[in-house]
């Protein structure tokens, strides 16, 4: 394994593991203040937060669907590998977006 790879896999593992262990904290802190579960509870239910958080998700979604079509007509003539990540995730997207539109259709 290049040293590159190993220092990258290293510091990911290493910060996916630190961010959990905060959060685990910040969410036992939360569950042990009422007040603080209060305020927690009807900010995650506002319909406003929600709206937001939904179309934010979407102008992203757009963006990064946007940057794979960009990256996709450029790795042509580049490297076909990356033509075939690119490929293989855009229909990774539209095949869960599928059966998640219809389960929460279903659900709702």
């Amino acid at each position: 394994m290049k040293d590159f790879m190993r220092g990258f896999l290293d510091g990911a593992s290493t910060g996916l593991v630190f961010a959990g262990i905060l959060l685990f904290y910040k969410n036992k802190m939360i569950m042990n203040n009422e007040q603080k579960l209060t305020e927690r509870r009807i900010e995650i239910s506002d319909e406003r937060n929600r709206f937001i958080s939904e179309q934010a998700s979407k102008f992203s979604l757009i963006i990064i669907l946007i940057e794979l079509y960009i990256i996709l007509l450029v790795s042509v003539f580049i490297n076909l590998d990356t033509l075939t990540v690119c490929i293989c995730i855009i229909n990774s997207f539209i095949l869960f977006y599928i059966l998640s539109f219809r389960y929460f259709s279903g659900k709702i």
